[in-house]
């Protein structure tokens, strides 16, 4: 997941509207200056901090959310300030301190949990999870996500329930959990068919193949493969469509069909390095060196 920072109404603004909405707002923050406005003055900068964004003029845009939340933390916690502690995280993050983002990310789920601001709260718990696969803690990981499926079961939002289960699916598989993987990646391809989302089902196909390989089901996690394989190959992924292969290939070479893999483990490697994918390529160009080795003549 990549942090968002601008919000809608100028993401993919040109660059001549946006000065015009920069020269707008620093106009509009003058007048609240003058009227001793706090909360148009705190407005104001959060405007303009999302412009330099825009701009990447990352030092203003830190100097006006830092100016913003100034002003904020002289009121009662309120939904303002804890976005404006989302932002400058996610700008924190864009700079790599990772550390100083999440102390910001923290504090706006906390505010946004006070507040009872579940949509504010989910966003938070999504870059949290980022910030902990930064870290590589998995057990991190696992535990926000549960969290923010919780939350957005109560929030009723499909796509992000079946984000969220894709993703503790996915968790699961990476910490050796097959059996809570098969429950999650189960319910996620429910809600992505129901939402008709087709690199939603093929990602969940993949991760089920895996699943029913750590579960010694062969046939079960070939079928759930070539169903990946097949929609990728539609769609035109050519990363996830290389995954697959490679997936496949030790499928077949662990349940003994060495000339099965082969063709797969050659498709992935091709693809890996049409992909640019440098450490999966040179992963499968040895495992594929191993069984041309050990084959029979």
């Amino acid at each position: 997941m990549t942090p968002q920072f601008l919000s809608a109404d100028i993401n993919g603004a040109d660059p001549l509207e946006s000065q015009n909405l920069l020269t707008m707002r620093l106009k509009a923050l003058k007048i609240n200056e003058a009227l001793g406005s706090r909360s148009g003055i705190a407005g104001d900068c959060c405007r303009l901090a999302e412009l330099y964004l825009l701009s990447g003029e990352l030092d203003l845009a830190e100097k006006m959310l830092a100016r913003a939340m100034e002003i904020e933390r002289t009121l009662d916690p309120n939904e303002h300030f804890a976005r404006h502690c989302a932002d400058l995280g996610a700008l924190y993050l864009s700079r790599g301190a990772v550390e100083k983002a999440e102390d910001f990310v923290r504090k706006s789920a906390g505010i946004n949990k006070a507040l009872g601001n579940q949509a504010g709260l989910v966003e938070n718990l999504q870059t949290l999870v980022y910030i902990a696969e930064q870290h590589k803690d998995l057990g991190a990981v696992a535990a926000l996500l549960l969290e923010a499926l919780q939350i957005a079961r109560k929030l009723g939002n499909p796509e992000t329930i079946a984000d969220t289960l894709g993703r503790i699916g996915a968790t699961d598989l990476r910490m050796g959990l097959p059996r809570p993987a098969k429950q999650a990646l189960e319910e996620a391809r429910e809600f992505y068919l129901s939402l008709k989302s087709e690199t939603g089902i093929a990602d969940t196909l993949g991760h089920l193949g895996l699943t029913h390989t750590l579960l010694d089901d062969t046939a079960g996690a070939e079928a759930f493969l070539l169903q990946a394989l097949e929609l990728n190959e539609n769609l035109q992924r050519r990363g996830r469509l290389a995954d697959n292969c490679g997936n496949l290939g030790n499928l077949y070479w662990g349940s003994g069909r060495r000339q099965a893999a082969l063709p797969f483990y050659r498709r992935a490697l091709a693809l890996f390095i049409e992909t640019g994918s440098s450490a999966k390529a040179h992963k499968t160009r040895r495992l594929l060196d191993g069984l041309l080795a050990t084959s029979e003549p």
